[in-house]
């Protein structure tokens, strides 16, 4: 007797070969479950192996079978909403792929499931939720939290280096709650020592943190978590949906509407939220001046001084770069960027007056590069034969040690945002690190942030792209 193999069959298979990083075996497996499905209801749906292909397909930059792939991914979503299931997609996939191959209305959506989902582990497990906060008395200093997994050697604790020191201590007692300690890091102590009380609650339950927020008397609670790193892997939203304040506040971390009922407000900026995309929060914004985006140059890397001449070469030669030419960077995470945009980029790059000039990538992920490397070369064949070999100009580089990655992206001539989901921490530091940037805002605040960056340097006029 034969067995035919069920789509969770293929679905495990496709499993285990992401475990032993055969990423183009898996996602043939996940493919080969898809199929399966139709056979067996005349449908092509299983969205754990939908959601899982996507995940290796985004990240090794296979961008044809990407598109393909999302050609049913609103109809996926649309079912586990509608079914009041919770959604499999992960939370950074749906802040890339909502919005960039579906109707971008349905990221608050996807959010919205995220905090419902929060709400329903405190039903199940009949954990009440917190009704009785303080009131700030007359005279009262405003107690202000953060509640964080990245309050340490993480970007978002790079990024919150020098904000709590420079809020009114006159009016606001600063207070961090830690959901995730380090190894005593320069960073995670240089955070300690700028809020007045630090609370380490890494191995407190969520119940536990919640109530241990309330105790210690917060009157704003400021959200950076999100539904990213401990946010989700912890499920320490948990906490917020306890509500151990009564004001809670999306910042940072989660570049989205929380879609939250028990957060009220978001901290934004109207170049990374402008009013005609109120709709797309469920939040009220708290609009900066400026850019919300903290980021301070002493925390990114140190000295910047470019190297000239003589000096200029060698520090190109040590890091495994050409001598000579430009170098147009493109220092975001591989996954981040899309097809339209990396044929910009070669076209780019292509244009430049000097023959020498380089498109300069991070090995991040290294699994992306042989997909760019064969699109570079598929744009090779298209061009007139005059005008080839721009594959051949493109320049790999690992990450850089933190303590000489600005001076080493200083090297760089210009830097070429991603438009999907742009730079955030990694944008910060390429400014810092004194290389003019050109981004391409998009619809969502994740593919906004480059613009909030570059209004906050009155940079916008000159380095915003229109198209």
């Amino acid at each position: 007797t034969r067995i035919r193999a069920t789509p969770q069959d293929f679905n495990y298979l496709g499993d285990a070969y992401g475990d032993l990083e055969r990423y183009d075996d898996a996602i043939g497996a996940y493919d080969h479950a898809l199929d399966a499905a139709e056979q067996q209801s005349g449908r092509r749906f299983h969205p754990q192996a939908l959601y899982s292909m996507l995940h290796y397909l985004i990240h090794t930059c296979s961008f044809q079978r990407l598109e393909r792939a999302c050609a049913g991914l609103e109809d996926s979503i649309n079912w586990e909403l509608a079914a009041g299931e919770e959604t499999g997609l992960t939370p950074i996939e749906a802040l890339v792929l909502l919005g960039t191959y579906t109707d971008h209305h349905l990221l608050l959506r996807v959010s919205h499931n995220f905090a419902l989902r929060s709400l329903s582990r405190l039903l199940t497990t009949n954990t009440p939720r917190i009704t009785l906060h303080p009131s700030r008395g007359v005279g009262q200093r405003l107690r202000l939290g953060y509640i964080s997994g990245g309050l340490r050697m993480h970007p978002d604790g790079k990024n919150l280096q020098g904000v709590f020191e420079r809020h009114d201590r006159t009016k606001i007692e600063v207070m961090c709650f830690s959901l995730k300690r380090d190894e005593g890091s320069p960073v995670q102590q240089r955070l300690q020592a700028g809020c007045e009380r630090w609370y380490d609650y890494t191995d407190l339950s969520n119940e536990e943190a919640a109530r241990g927020v309330n105790a210690a008397g917060v009157h704003v609670l400021l959200d950076v978590n999100g539904y990213t790193g401990e946010g989700v892997r912890a499920q320490r939203n948990i906490i917020l949906a306890m509500t151990p304040t009564r004001i809670q506040v999306n910042f940072l971390a989660w570049v989205a509407s929380s879609g939250a009922p028990f957060i009220q407000y978001l901290v934004t900026d109207s170049a990374a939220s402008p009013p005609e995309f109120a709709a797309d929060y469920s939040e009220k914004l708290l609009v900066f001046p400026h850019s919300y985006f903290p980021s301070d140059l002493r925390a990114s890397g140190g000295n910047t001084d470019r190297p000239r001449g003589d000096a200029l070469a060698a520090a190109r030669k040590s890091r495994g770069l050409p001598e000579a030419g430009p170098l147009v960077s493109g220092f975001n995470q591989l996954w981040k960027i899309d097809a339209a945009l990396f044929d910009a980029w070669l076209q780019i790059v292509n244009a430049t007056s000097d023959v020498n000039a380089s498109l300069w990538l991070p090995l991040f992920p290294d699994v992306a590069r042989p997909n760019l490397e064969a699109l570079a070369a598929a744009f090779d064949q298209r061009s007139p034969p005059h005008a080839r070999g721009v594959g051949a100009r493109i320049v790999w580089t690992p990450l850089f040690p933190q303590e000489e990655h600005l001076q080493a992206k200083a090297l760089a001539a210009l830097q070429l945002d991603t438009s999907v989901y742009n730079g955030h921490t990694s944008g910060a530091d390429i400014l810092w690190a004194g290389v003019p940037t050109l981004s391409l805002p998009g619809i969502k605040q994740s593919s906004r942030v480059g613009a909030s960056l570059l209004r906050g340097l009155d940079l916008d006029a000159r380095m915003l792209a229109r198209t």
